[in-house]
């Protein structure tokens, strides 16, 4: 690819995008931010706190499906403003429960809004913008802000005032951002045709099923660690005396995960130019060891290791989404998208109530040792990969 740089379309595209991609990880982090004062005002045990976001973050995978068959049918653009318009009313409505039930349901719809993005915001990238490692690492790097933002925000509001502010907060500004690419909308210009006619593959159907296999761990891992990371945090980082757990919790998973925005980065660079399977691999080599050492770990050095496993975890979407693009046709990546998001997101929405469980029984640290118990299934797969692309590259 001899030209790498974005050109004014591709950077409206990205704007688009990146900031829905934002707001929505913002969304999905502020439940586990404000997680204690939740179970605080409503008396619940770990197990119950989990088990409450386990429809939302399962609607936020299941309705990947739909949401990408309308995307492949119907494009981008109107899905994208669609899911900020919802999840902001969602929030909203999630801040004014006065019930149990009521904040469930508010939960249950954001989850089922912020669902239509991923399927339909990849698939407009690797539709509209010619060098896809680099661009998947700029979105990658925004989506991290969103994660690292909302527990941060939302931590110091709930500490300062009411968990439901923040919901309020992060609605409001959805439906202004809504608003305004409702009135100033990105082109719905493509790759050109010569282009795109010399990248059309079929879709490469084995290569596909083991990277799915290995997307129901990550989504497991992920969904898990995002989770209970403030909590982990609120517990085991004690050292600063004389500051409200629950700000230390959030401001340290922020930190951590503004850390891994550089891993997006990386991770869109390094798939510009190396194997993409064999930077999977070592990826989840590193994993491995991290997830385990977060467990047993506290203080300053679980710090330290929580920047390492966010760095890396990080690395791996910009390379993951593109070696899906990679194995997919044109025609399909609405739907591929949205499948890998629900095999990823679907399953993974069951980590809340089972680390919640982990947790109750034995500990913070408990769960992050089960994680990364877990690993080893990934790093199996992806060297699998590798091989079956090695031997493609001898066999010619």
């Amino acid at each position: 690819m001899e030209d790498k740089k974005l050109n004014s379309d591709e950077r409206k595209t990205m704007a688009f995008a990146s900031t829905a991609h934002a707001l929505v990880h913002s969304f999905m982090l502020i439940f586990p931010a404000v997680l204690i004062p939740i179970m605080n005002e409503f008396d619940l045990t770990s197990t119950e706190g989990g088990f409450l976001v386990t429809f939302s973050y399962l609607m936020f995978g299941l309705g990947a499906l739909p949401a990408g068959w309308l995307t492949d049918h119907f494009g981008s653009r109107g899905l994208i403003v669609i899911c900020m318009l919802g999840s902001g009313l969602s929030a909203i409505f999630i801040g004014y429960s006065e019930s149990y039930l009521e904040l469930a349901a508010g939960l249950v719809l954001l989850g089922a809004f912020t669902s239509i993005y991923h399927p339909a915001g990849l698939a407009l990238i690797s539709r509209r913008i010619r060098n896809r490692p680099r661009a998947l690492g700029y979105h990658g790097i925004f989506g991290n802000i969103g994660l690292a933002g909302a527990p941060f925000v939302a931590g110091i509001i709930s500490s300062i005032g009411e968990w439901r502010d923040a919901y309020l907060l992060f609605g409001l500004i959805s439906l202004i951002a809504a608003t305004y690419f409702l009135i100033r909308p990105v082109s719905e210009r493509t790759i050109e045709d010569s282009q795109r006619n010399s990248e059309e593959v079929k879709t490469k159907f084995r290569e596909v099923i083991i990277l799915f296999s290995a997307t129901v761990i990550f989504g497991f891992i992920y969904r898990g660690t995002l989770t209970f990371m403030p909590y982990l945090f609120t517990h085991n980082v004690t050292q600063w005396t004389g500051i409200d757990p629950i700000a230390i919790g959030g401001s340290v998973t922020a930190a951590a995960l503004l850390v891994g925005t550089f891993g997006q980065w990386f991770g869109g660079r390094v798939a510009e130019k190396y194997s993409l399977t064999l930077i999977l691999s070592i990826i989840w080599a590193i994993l491995i060891p991290t997830l385990l050492l977060m467990g047993i770990f506290e203080q300053y050095l679980l710090i330290i290791i929580a920047f390492i496993f966010t760095l890396v975890i990080f690395a791996s979407q910009p390379v993951g989404n593109t070696l899906l693009a990679k194995y997919i046709s044109m025609k399909s990546k609405g739907k591929g998208y949205g499948l890998n998001i629900a095999i990823g997101f679907g399953i993974g929405s069951f980590a809340a109530p089972v680390c919640g469980y982990i947790a109750e029984k034995t500990s913070a640290g408990g769960v992050f040792i089960f994680l990364g118990l877990l690993a080893p299934i990934g790093l199996v797969l992806s060297i699998w990969l590798n091989r079956i692309e090695r031997k493609k590259l001898v066999t010619g």
